[in-house]
């Protein structure tokens, strides 16, 4: 048989390739090897959410959740979570619930998806209760923490987890002996403020002192407090004193009434200074602003007259500013104002500015406020508090009134006169004009104007004129007057009354002060006033006394007998 040359050749190039085939699937009977792909991670979701009126934010380890703003993360499958709580001011955590409950620690691992709430609640506020101290016999009590001065400060109200220690100080001649109500005995006196708590504590006067007793009946709305404590009646009427201590007495009335009149060992209705030379008792009585019977007739003369030196001239109209304590008198040609405490020692002066020069009367609003009258018969409001030494009379800073037309010659306003204002009645301001004290002249007569005075305050000049302020007039002066009060120099509204007392700077008949109802004029009593010079101005002080200035610089004082 016949081979072609490449036979050899191509068979030996057949066994070689079935060699290295053989030799790359592992030799003799090998099998093909399995490929395994790499692992994949699987993530599990986290949501956080906050519950309850409360605030908080919750934050996580590891980083993610930030939750007040970022509540929700996604984790590698098994990785351990643990959440942290973090309360606001004002706010309590109250707890976990999902994948965490309870109030502890919350660690989780994430092999599935998870959530979790996390409750805030507010902060319960603490209730508070009120500790009331009495003080018997010449001591006092101070507490810790602050809040109990008592000789002042009597009563105090506190958070009702306080605890409240108080401390007993004995005055000169006494010696502390023992506390009652929510404590006793003579130790330490410490209690907390769970409930209203009231504590009495007692001094007793050394031996061998001897005392006096003073003995204090309140009548009607109002309470009677002493100088040197003691006396605090209603609650503490009777006390002892040493012998010959003096003791002032404060009436102190209720809203919508006022102190009547004292008896016992004080009379009238002026200052009450007792002293226990030997025992002694006060009443002190009190009436319903508006519903009292007092009559000007039955004021006498109290004391001498009195000489204001520091204003040397003018002096023209009065009145007492209850809000800080003070008698202000007002001095014509000048507009300057002078400050007096109750016994009129002299505190010092306001000058004016922005008003007209021959200011003439002044009354007290209400609050801080002072309405003045000059004698171009305009009425100006002004602020007048305990530091004032000037006030700016401006249109634009005070409220001010045209009451009337300009008068012929120097007969304007002269007094003025205010009733507070009571739920929905404005205050009213009644102001008069002097007069001709001859009755020549209708121009000149005397004429009684009033009107309500506006709130707020547009804080412009407000006129008659213009019908932007009603004035009237409530009846005839020169009809109801006569020759009874031939000129009006000043007036008062009288609140125990409701009545308007009028003053005359010139009389005829002797009378120069008439008291009025204000609506009709009728005459309800009347008073001469004598023993000053040429009298311009009248209030009511701070115990119901009448109060009378005259020119160039005297006070005379009248109380009720």
């Amino acid at each position: 048989m016949y081979y072609s040359p490449n036979f050899n050749l191509t068979r030996k190039l057949l066994a070689f390739s079935l060699f290295i085939a053989l030799s790359a699937c592992g030799g003799g009977g090998g099998s093909t090897p399995t490929v395994i792909p790499p692992a994949t991670s699987q993530n599990h979701n986290l949501t956080v959410s906050l519950t309850g009126a409360g605030s908080g934010q919750i934050s996580s380890t590891p980083a993610g959740i930030s939750c007040g703003s970022d509540c929700s993360e996604s984790y590698v499958e098994s990785t351990s979570v643990t959440l942290q709580q973090t309360a606001q001011a004002g706010s309590t955590f109250n707890g976990w619930t999902g994948a965490c409950t309870g109030m502890g620690a919350c660690t989780f691992d994430m092999s599935i998806d998870r959530s979790v709430t996390a409750e805030f609640i507010v902060d319960a506020t603490p209730s508070e209760n009120d500790l009331t101290v009495t003080v018997t016999g010449s001591g006092s009590v101070t507490s810790d923490p602050a809040g109990i001065d008592c000789e002042s400060d009597c009563s105090e109200t506190y958070d009702s987890a306080t605890e409240v220690s108080l401390t007993a100080i004995s005055d000169v001649g006494f010696t502390f002996d023992g506390w009652s109500g929510a404590c006793s005995g003579t130790g330490e006196c410490i209690f907390d403020m769970s409930v209203d708590r009231s504590v009495t504590a007692t001094f007793v006067a050394d031996s061998g002192t001897n005392q006096n007793t003073l003995t204090v009946t309140v009548v009607g709305s109002g309470n009677v407090t002493s100088d040197p404590v003691g006396i605090n009646c209603g609650v503490d009427c009777v006390e002892d004193y040493d012998d010959n201590t003096v003791v002032t007495l404060s009436a102190n009335p209720d809203s919508g009434f006022m102190l009547d009149s004292w008896s016992g060992a004080c009379t009238s209705n002026g200052a009450c200074v007792v002293t226990l030379d030997i025992a002694r008792m006060v009443t002190a009585t009190f009436t319903a602003v508006g519903q009292t019977s007092v009559l000007i007739e039955n004021y006498s003369a109290s004391g001498s007259v009195i000489t204001i030196s520091s204003i040397g001239s003018d002096a023209s109209g009065i009145t007492w500013h209850p809000g800080i304590g003070q008698y202000l008198i007002v001095k014509n040609g000048a507009a300057t104002i002078y400050r007096y405490n109750e016994n009129f020692n002299y505190l010092g002066q306001i000058n004016i500015s922005s008003i007209a020069q021959d200011t003439e009367g002044l009354s007290w609003v209400e609050g801080n406020e002072v309405l003045v009258v000059a004698e171009n018969n305009f009425a100006y409001k002004v602020t007048i508090d305990e530091f004032s030494t000037t006030v700016n009379g401006s249109e634009s800073v005070s409220q001010r009134y045209r009451v009337a037309q300009q008068p012929t010659g120097n007969k304007g306003l002269e007094g003025v006169a205010t009733r507070k204002a009571t739920g929905s009645q404005l205050v009213r301001v009644y102001a008069v004009q002097e007069g001709d004290n001859t009755g020549a002249s209708s121009s000149t007569s005397k004429k009684i104007f009033q009107f309500d005075m506006p709130d707020p305050d547009p804080l412009v000049t407000l006129s008659f004129e213009d019908g932007s302020l009603d004035v009237t007039q409530p009846f005839n002066a020169d009809d109801v007057f006569g020759d009874r009060l031939r000129d009006l120099a000043g007036l008062v509204y009288d609140p125990r009354t409701d009545h308007l007392i009028f003053l005359s700077e010139r009389n005829k008949t002797g009378v120069n002060v008439l008291q009025v109802n204000p609506e009709t004029g009728a005459i309800i009593s009347e008073l001469v006033v004598s023993g000053a010079g040429q009298f311009e101005g009248v209030t009511i002080g701070p115990n119901g006394e009448l109060v009378f200035v005259s020119e160039p610089n005297q006070v005379r004082i009248y109380e009720l007998n």
